[in-house]
């Protein structure tokens, strides 16, 4: 995603096909390392790793692990900066240079997604590794074409509302069940003299993507499928309208800060670690960000709420991954370190530092205490993919984020902007 963690360095940008929407990551599943000692002989080998570079070596645990594993193996990681990783990548992989291993998303729209990346020949077939069973049903069309398997997925990560708890406890305040109780809560927090919810006015989409969890997806779980196939549209989405009269119902309400059209993602994490907001609809990694601005923020999530209880939809994202060069001279010692990855201990290990759910506890509704309204959901099978992610180009979600503000300064109407993400469907799966 182009928002959230762009600017905490967990997301790739999302750009026009020559770039992509993201977040970070790297391992899951189980796998093909019954045997991890017994590589110790044969010939050395080198491999090189590209990752997002975030400050610190996020990937020294693991490498350290797997070469301990397999002492026959070196792995070099490279870190590219966050705004420059797509290109980089890019332009690695036309010219035939690209390292051994590397950081991709999964889904559908964007370049660096690993369905692009894969339908073009640049990545490697993963389907016969022992883990490849393991990737989530809900992050299949991430992954999958047909039958080839083209990443690794990392972990999930969970979209919905942060809230401060301290504040609602102090308020007097029950986590909105439905969707007209958040929009009640709304002049309540504001007559406490407190912001109801922060909005980065630019890049809102995610405040028009999470309510259609509930108004499409929910009743309608195919329903990319049928826009894909022609049979419907976003015009004509009975859910797609109420998802952003949802949106204009919050505007209106004024649950948002003073200017929050202008809003950035850094001045909405800075409204709540000061208590000055008490929501933000963000993916989980917000806390993190906002708990770093002030470490005694006491944070926690619930979904977006649907029209009714009953039809309330979690969002969630596998979109971190890894992929192994199809061209790589290494093949087998690639696979390697994705196995090794794939383990359910390393695993575990990096969705503790990446604030994210590990594939195994998000397999059986696991999460951590922050995001147990969110267990329930999963264990139900009440999920749903962040939309983005598998619609099939970007300029599907650049739309949606200029109609959402057009919508909060009065220059667009929702009929308006369903028809342009209609043209930007059609436009894009020509």
């Amino acid at each position: 995603m182009e928002r959230l963690r762009e600017v905490i360095g967990r997301h790739i940008p999302r750009l026009p096909i020559v770039a992509t929407m993201g977040l970070v990551a790297l391992l899951a599943a189980c796998g093909q390392g019954a045997s991890l000692a017994s590589s110790s002989g044969g010939a050395h080998v080198t491999l090189t790793l590209e990752y997002l570079a975030q400050g610190r070596d996020e990937m020294a645990p693991f490498v350290k692990s797997f070469e301990k594993a397999y002492p026959n193996i070196t792995v070099h990681v490279q870190y590219t900066p966050v705004d420059t990783y797509n290109q980089a990548l890019y332009t690695q992989l036309q010219a035939g240079n690209a390292p051994d291993v590397f950081y991709t998303n999964g889904g559908t729209g964007q370049n660096l997604s690993v369905i692009p990346l894969g339908k073009a020949g640049y990545l490697a077939n993963l389907a016969d590794r022992s883990w490849a069973h393991k990737v989530p049903s809900a992050a299949h069309d991430l992954y999958w074409v047909g039958n080839k398997l083209y990443g690794l997925p990392m972990g999930m990560s969970i979209v919905g509302v942060v809230y401060n708890v301290s504040l609602f406890h102090q308020l007097g305040f029950q986590v909105p069940q439905t969707f007209s109780q958040l929009v009640a809560l709304c002049p309540k927090i504001k007559a406490e003299g407190k912001i109801p919810m922060a909005l980065a006015g630019q890049l809102p989409d995610l405040y028009g993507e999470a309510p259609a969890a509930s108004t499409v997806y929910a009743s309608d779980p195919s329903w990319n499928q049928q826009r894909q196939a022609g049979k419907t549209t976003f015009a004509s989405t009975k859910g797609w309208q109420e998802a952003l009269d949802e949106f204009t119902a919050l505007n209106a309400a004024g649950c948002f800060q003073p200017g929050a059209a202008a809003g950035t993602i850094a001045q909405a994490f800075n409204l709540l670690a000061s208590n000055q907001a008490v929501m933000f609809l963000a993916p989980s990694a917000a806390i993190g960000a906002i708990e770093g601005i002030n470490p005694q923020f006491q944070a926690a999530m619930f979904p977006v709420p649907g029209p009714s209880a009953a039809s309330t939809r979690a969002v969630v994202e596998y979109n971190d991954s890894f992929s192994v060069n199809a061209h790589s001279s290494h093949l087998d010692a690639a696979m390697k370190l994705l196995d090794f990855l794939s383990q359910d201990d390393q695993q575990q290990r990096y969705a503790e530092e990446q604030a994210e759910v590990s594939l195994p506890d998000a397999a059986v509704g696991k999460v951590p205490a922050t995001y147990s309204a969110f267990g329930p959901y999963l264990k139900a099978n009440k999920v749903v993919t962040l939309p983005t992610l598998i619609w099939p180009n970007a300029a599907v979600g650049t739309a949606l984020t200029k109609g959402l503000q057009g919508l909060m300064t009065g220059q667009d109407t929702v009929s308006t902007v369903l028809r342009n993400m209609d043209s930007a469907w059609d436009s894009g799966s020509s």
